[in-house]
């Protein structure tokens, strides 16, 4: 009973962030993305996860620093909890900043990534959802932060397996 209400009040929560888009009610404040993506990364290194960072020691941008944290949290996690190992790479192109976070799982089809981006769409069997793994609301979670936040997310074929999240976001001025 404690098990099913603790995933209760999580689905709740979780339904309740993606209702209201992933945008929080503070002014946006600057925010080093690259500071941020990097202590994940060691983050979820320190538990045992195979996860590495490269790219860029500073980004810049405007935005609400829980939610990012939210945002990239859900994305390394997906990409740990479905394949063996996960890679992130930050690079600065023009007025903004590209995250990649690949995977050397399955991957997902192309006719499902848009799918899994609606809430409580959990993905094919090929990525080995069952109950227990979530309840389909981490990505469209994410993709709502990141677009409150001017930016995107899109979901690509990994080389030579997997998937490739990659993440735009908008450079401070």
């Amino acid at each position: 009973v404690q098990r099913d209400l603790a995933q209760m009040q999580a689905m709740v929560e979780q339904v309740l962030v993606y209702l209201r888009d992933g945008v929080e009610r503070r002014d946006m404040v600057r925010v080093d993305v690259a500071a941020l993506v990097q202590t994940l990364c060691n983050e979820f290194s320190d538990t045992g996860s195979d996860v590495t960072y490269d790219g860029d020691g500073h980004a810049v941008v405007l935005g609400h620093l829980g939610s990012l944290q939210r945002a990239f949290s859900n994305l390394i996690d997906n990409a740990v909890r479905y394949g063996a190992r996960a890679r992130v790479h930050l690079r600065q192109q023009a007025e903004n900043v590209v995250i990649d976070i690949a995977d050397d799982g399955p991957g997902i089809g192309e006719d499902m990534r848009m799918q899994v981006l609606e809430p409580f769409v959990r993905g094919d069997a090929a990525r080995g959802m069952d109950e227990q793994t979530g309840f389909g609301l981490g990505l469209p979670i994410a993709k709502a932060i990141l677009s409150s936040h001017g930016g995107a997310l899109d979901m690509l074929a990994g080389t030579p397996a997997g998937l490739l999240v990659r993440i735009i976001l908008p450079l401070a001025h």
